[in-house]
């Protein structure tokens, strides 16, 4: 295939941009060239090998028409380049929103997997299996409904089909190839002869779900719930249901996607959705940190309630402040502009969070704490930060050690001037003090870092943080205590730092003692926060 650029012609079709490409091939934006509002995606594979694989799926997708499959145009295989034509879908991929935003709210994640239930059981009807549902295969439209697209690993039930070309393909020990992507495969796919049905697709959909509630991938028996505060039972319930052994998931996209719309329908009834926004949506909004909307809220311009362990502000303050942003007008007449409504968070139900942090009367004691959804960082990247501490404090030791050699050598040229014999310490005298030295360093350098800046320059380096369980600063106690668990976790031959890759909060036995973790610093930015100072009367520190 000859290098294509943007203005080339393919048939009826102008290209005007790649806007993606991998080892099947390439994805370009283009128009017809009379009808220049006519704009498609194209699939040009880049092997001809791949040509009878542009084939089928365009067949495959061409039988399945739902509101939630992406549309076909046109396939000419027989065209140099060979390509097949469907609909733009202008939001770009779930990946792409996942990589912006790092993780979605629940009720946004739940309309998209609707979406994709709805496509997989009218494709399921059909008799066709997806076999590759992943972030990249699912669009979001201007609208931000999710469409379906890339059947090129589908498989047609009726069919006796066996094996299908995968681009970069994988190999089972028998020489079967494996059709789907190996992070969101179901068991039963990476099993050589075993049978694969409509089942996979739900499998890999509770990968995405998971993913999209929480930015990271499933890993043993975890829930949502257990990485992201506020996901309700609910979802996790659901979760289960997909992300299981192939006896125990729904028996088909449809009975998955009544689950779903049940929860919706509870999730419907909160006001939230309606009259207030996500605290850090809208921070997001607004591009404030986490100090900016702290100090916001004690100014009394933002006032969070906790529903269902989330914090939320009204839609009316968001507007209120968008207005004095934009006009520079002083709260008080921004006030007089955009009224007041029911959701303002000191106005209304619910009732705001409390300071003392404990819930309304009746409430669940937790519902108003928003526990922290934060990154633990692994046994590997704490070992890298562990070597840089080492290299610090050696240099620090190297520098106090030459200054106590230097006063040493002081005193004994003294003593010799006055006529006595040498004078300063004696060689064990000597030694022990350098020992002394050593524990000192290491003792200042890990209380003080950690205690003062919530890590040690090694862990700060490689991008990591020491917190407490709850997500807030570690603070000069615990760093203290942290520093005593260092010897307990030696002690029984290191097992403490031993059992560190081996539980799924990545803590050792100094973690336990000092009640800290050790999370990647990139994540405490993310919702949850960490707890905050003393606020205002009618917020809880840290609930917002």
């Amino acid at each position: 295939m000859n290098e294509l650029r943007a203005g080339d012609r393919v048939s009826e079709y102008v290209l005007d941009a790649c806007v993606g490409r991998g080892g099947f091939g390439e994805v370009w934006k283009a128009h017809h060239h009379i009808w220049k509002d006519c704009i498609v995606a194209i699939k040009i594979p880049r092997d001809p090998e791949f040509v009878r694989q542009l084939r089928t799926e365009a067949e495959i997708q061409h039988r399945l028409e739902h509101p939630r499959i992406v549309r076909t145009l046109g396939l000419d295989p027989s065209s140099d380049p060979p390509y097949f034509a469907t609909e733009f879908v202008t939001g770009g991929s779930l990946r792409d929103l996942l990589v912006r935003e790092g993780r979605l709210t629940p009720p946004r994640v739940l309309a998209i997997i609707e979406d994709v239930l709805d496509a997989l059981a009218h494709a399921h009807g059909c008799g066709v299996i997806h076999r590759d549902i992943k972030p990249e295969n699912i669009l979001i439209d201007a609208g931000g409904h999710a469409c379906l697209s890339d059947f090129g690993l589908g498989r047609v039930v009726e069919k006796a089909t066996t094996t299908l070309a995968l681009s970069g393909s994988l190999k089972t020990p028998t020489g079967e190839r494996l059709a789907g992507s190996l992070l969101y495969m179901a068991p039963e796919q990476k099993s050589p002869g075993a049978k694969v049905d409509h089942r996979a697709d739900l499998y890999a959909v509770g990968i995405v779900l998971f993913e999209a509630l929480t930015g990271e991938t499933p890993q043993g028996g975890e829930v949502p719930g257990d990485l992201v505060a506020g996901i309700p039972p609910d979802i996790d319930r659901l979760f289960r249901r997909l992300y299981a052994r192939l006896e125990h998931r729904f028996n088909d996209a449809s009975e998955a996607l009544e689950a779903l719309r049940r929860l919706r329908g509870v999730a419907r009834e909160a006001p939230a959705d309606r009259e207030r926004i996500d605290v850090f949506d809208a921070m997001r909004k607004f591009g404030l940190g986490q100090e900016e909307f702290r100090a916001l809220v004690e100014e009394g311009r933002f006032h969070p309630v906790a529903i269902e362990g989330r914090a939320f502000v009204s839609l009316a303050e968001v507007e209120r402040y968008e207005t004095a942003r934009r006009t520079g007008m002083p709260p008080v007449a921004v006030r007089k502009l955009v009224p007041r409504t029911p959701a303002d968070g000191d106005g209304g139900a619910p009732a705001p969070i409390a300071a003392s942090g404990s819930a309304p009367r009746g409430a669940d004691p937790d519902s108003t704490r928003v526990k922290p959804g934060l990154r633990a960082a692994g046994a590997f990247v704490r070992a890298i930060a562990l070597v840089c501490d080492a290299v610090f404090i050696a240099v620090l030791y190297g520098a106090v050690a030459a200054l106590i050699l230097a006063i040493e050598g002081a005193l004994d040229r003294v003593a010799v001037a006055a006529g006595g014999g040498p004078g300063g310490l004696t060689d064990r005298e000597l030694v022990l003090v350098l020992w002394s030295a050593v524990l000192l360093i290491h003792f200042l350098y890990t209380v003080v870092t950690i205690g003062h800046r919530g890590g040690t320059w090694g862990k700060r380096l490689v991008g990591i943080a020491v917190v407490s369980e709850d997500g807030a600063e570690c603070g000069y106690f615990r760093a203290f205590l942290r520093y005593l668990g260092y010897w307990f976790s030696l002690a029984p031959l290191g097992f403490g730092f031993l059992c560190i890759p081996f539980n799924r909060r990545k803590r050792g036995i100094h973690d336990v003692i000092a009640g800290t973790r050790v999370v990647y610093a990139s994540s405490i930015a993310r919702p949850p926060l960490r707890a905050a100072a003393p606020a205002p009367a009618s917020i809880a520190p840290g609930a917002y």
